[in-house]
């Protein structure tokens, strides 16, 4: 599990700095507010 988490990790990095250098504030603000809010979302929805 320790390996997947790394390998994606690293897979994942260079693209998430290319993402902030380029994307204005208010929109990755606004991303991450609604990633937040979705896996929120899904979490409640599987409890009921």
């Amino acid at each position: 599990m320790h390996t997947g988490l790394i390998f994606g990790g690293l897979l994942a990095a260079p693209f998430a700095a290319v993402l902030t250098r380029h994307a204005p504030t208010k929109l990755l603000l606004a991303i991450v507010g609604l990633l937040i809010s979705a896996l929120s979302a899904y979490n409640l929805a599987k409890l009921f």
